[in-house]
């Protein structure tokens, strides 16, 4: 009899809690508000981390009785050497030419569980496009309360505190994305960037100019 490990016999169930969750997130997609998956997200990339510090994930990547390439023997034969030789730079560039295999993930079960989230971010990106709308909203009130900021010198043009506040929040949303997802819903963030530019640029920027 076989006795399997607890890494051998965790990987299926690690995949099946995946689906389970799609299941669940499925039938009540209506439920899901952006606080409660940011939670369920963390809770879960926090587990994986921790699968990673107990495990080594071999399981997730061994293909069980396939057996690993032999490595070719050194040839023996002295006059190879000569000719290997004379063309150095060709077996140079043949060995740049072939595909490098991708280099393995610091944690293997990076996305293991959490990747079933990822249909479902689109529930932070409008969660990013409504509070990106508040925000240009309370910059036009701002500006309109406090009027333009006065240059700080004669040959320095004034700047606007809201756009570094803007280009702020820009960075942090995609810092946050990018942990999340780099995949579809990355796209759908800029997309939201590229609308509010606009926006601030015409309510703002073109809306104020001198005239």
């Amino acid at each position: 009899m076989v006795e399997l490990s607890k890494e051998t016999l965790m990987s299926p169930v690690l995949w099946a809690s995946g689906v389970e969750l799609s299941k669940v997130m499925r039938t009540r997609a209506k439920e899901i508000e952006v606080k409660l998956l940011l939670f369920a997200i963390q809770r879960t990339t926090n587990f994986e981390v921790l699968l990673a510090k107990r495990f080594t994930g071999c399981t997730l990547t061994d293909t069980p009785g396939q057996k690993k390439p032999e490595s070719p023997l050194a040839p023996t034969n002295p006059f190879l050497d000569d000719e290997g030789g004379e063309d150095v730079g060709g077996d140079k560039d043949e060995d740049l030419a072939k595909p490098r295999k991708p280099k393995a993930p610091d944690n293997p079960f990076h996305g293991i569980v959490s990747k079933c989230f990822e249909p479902h971010l689109y529930v932070y990106i409008e969660s990013q496009d409504k509070n990106l709308g508040e925000l240009i909203d309370r910059f036009v009130a701002d500006f309109k309360a406090q009027g333009p900021p006065k240059a700080s010198t004669e040959e320095g043009g004034a700047v606007l505190p809201s756009c570094a506040d803007l280009f702020v929040y820009y960075k942090k949303c995609m810092v946050q994305c990018s942990q999340l997802s780099t995949g579809e819903p990355m796209i759908a963030l800029t997309t939201i960037f590229q609308k509010f530019l606009r926006e601030y640029a015409w309510k703002i920027l073109s809306g104020n100019l001198p005239k």
